[in-house]
Parts: structure tokens; sequence; C-alpha cells
């Protein structure tokens, strides 16, 4: 048996320095996730009566320490409530955590620093300041994600920072269910059409382009329904969305997950 000599990297191996030149904002998001901040950013501008602002960054553009420095002395220092999503655990990014969490610390501001991904970490509840309970409903947010759960963590950040904001707690997202704002009933229309998108995709709030379909084909006179699905092999989303074919009967279908639908010992739910 061979032993392979593990290896570990931090990101600023091979960062250059930036000025990233933020203004400050009363909350702060940082992530690896591209997704993760345009999420935030759609569910920020889906409620018109936010109070105070919003500024994000994407961790990776923070590799170098000289461009944590500069971002936490004109940005972090100067805002109210500092949540992180960190992939890669503590060590990928340990002198921002440290440097972050002891401005918080200093400036009495609130910290939130939870996984970017399924694994728990003790390591950034300690380094957080608020409370575990709080650090694991904002966890459970990001980890079902989706449009609702996205703008809920909003409000519960500014509940943080207020302590009346209502806000509802995390909930699950289904393996099929309906994109709403991807729906349109034309007038007088005779046919109907039915999209079908990944539920990765709607978690993200990555859904312009099924949006912009959706309004083409209303734009031609068509019934349109837009859905998604975890997989099309997945047996829940199939019959999900095999009751829906069975209600809505669609004259066309435009599919535009990837991945064969076709299961071991049957049709896909489309054929």
């Amino acid at each position: 048996m061979h032993l392979v000599q593990p290896e570990t990297h931090a990101l600023n191996e091979t960062a250059q320095a930036v000025d990233l030149a933020q203004s400050p904002g009363d909350i702060v998001f940082l992530s690896f996730s591209g997704s993760d901040l345009a999420g935030v950013a759609r569910a920020w501008h889906s409620v018109p009566a936010r109070l105070g602002n919003l500024r994000l960054a994407n961790i990776a553009q923070l590799g170098h320490p000289y461009s944590v420095d500069l971002y936490v002395e004109k940005t972090i220092a100067r805002a109210r409530l500092v949540l992180v999503r960190l992939l890669g655990g503590l060590d990928y990014w340990r002198y921002g955590i440290d440097e972050i969490a002891a401005a918080c610390r200093s400036g009495n501001i609130q910290l939130a620093i939870v996984p970017g991904d399924h694994m728990a970490d003790a390591r950034l509840d300690a380094a957080s300041t608020l409370d575990a309970p709080d650090l694991a409903r904002i966890w459970q947010y990001f980890q079902e994600g989706g449009p609702a759960n996205l703008r809920a963590a909003l409000d519960f950040a500014q509940h943080c920072l207020d302590g009346v904001t209502p806000f509802a707690p995390p909930q699950a997202v289904a393996p099929f269910g309906v994109i709403a704002s991807a729906c349109h009933l034309a007038p007088a229309a005779s046919q109907q059409a039915l999209i079908v998108g990944y539920r990765s995709h709607f978690m993200a709030g990555d859904i312009a382009p099924v949006e912009a379909l959706a309004l083409a084909l209303a734009g031609h006179g068509l019934n349109v329904s837009s859905v998604f699905v975890t997989s099309l092999k997945d047996p829940q989303a199939a019959a999900g969305l095999r009751a829906h074919i069975a209600q809505t009967r669609p004259d066309i279908i435009l599919n535009t997950t990837a991945f064969a639908a076709r299961l071991a010992h049957e049709a896909s739910v489309l054929e």
C-alpha cells in the first residue's frame, strides 16, 4: 500500500493583490460562488422596502493578504453585519477569516461564517459572533437554496440588525416545482408550451434564460408553464412532472436539462 503525502493549499499562494475599492454597506456578503452572489443580489432587489444597503464580493478576489487588509479597512470595518459562506474550510482562507473576525469583534460588528457545503466546521462557529442556533439557521437557508430561502435569509439578517423584521424559517425545496415567474397565460391561446429546467438553477436564482424563453413563447401566443426538476431520473421529480404534463397537456416541451432521462427498465417521463 502506498501512502500519498497529503497536500493543503491556501488561496493566497498564487493570488495577486487588488483593491476592490468597494464602498461600505450595512450588510456585507462574501462567497466563492457566483450563483450565491447572484442569488442574494436578486433576492435583495425582490423586496423594494429593504432598509440599509448590501455589499457583495467574491472571496476569490480577496486571496492576497494585502487585498484582505484593504477590504477589511474600507468595507468590513464599517459594516453592521457580515455574512461569509466559505467553501474549502477555514484553512483555505485562514488569513481572511482571522482578519475579518478580529475587525468585527473590535468594531462590535455581527459576524456569521457558515460552510459552503454540507460539512459542519466548529472553527467557523468559533470565529463568528452570532450564536450557534442563528448560524445553523443561516447555513440551512443556503443549503436549501432557492429565491424564497435567500429572501428569508436577508430578512433574518435585517432582523439581526433591528430586532423587528419578520423572517420565515428555512424551507425545503421539493424535487419538482413550478417556476411561477416563467409561467404565462396568453389570451385566447390554443397551444400550450412546457419548459423543463434544473432545480439547481432555480435554487441559485439563475433562471433568467428560462424566463426569457417563456416570455418569447408567450409573445407568439402560447400558454407557457415552466417547471424545475432535480433530474429526470429522480423518481419524485419524474412523478411531479408526469402529473403536471397530464394536467396541462402541452403541445410542445422544451427540455433544458442536459443528461439522459431514460431509466434502466422504463422510458423517460418525457416519452
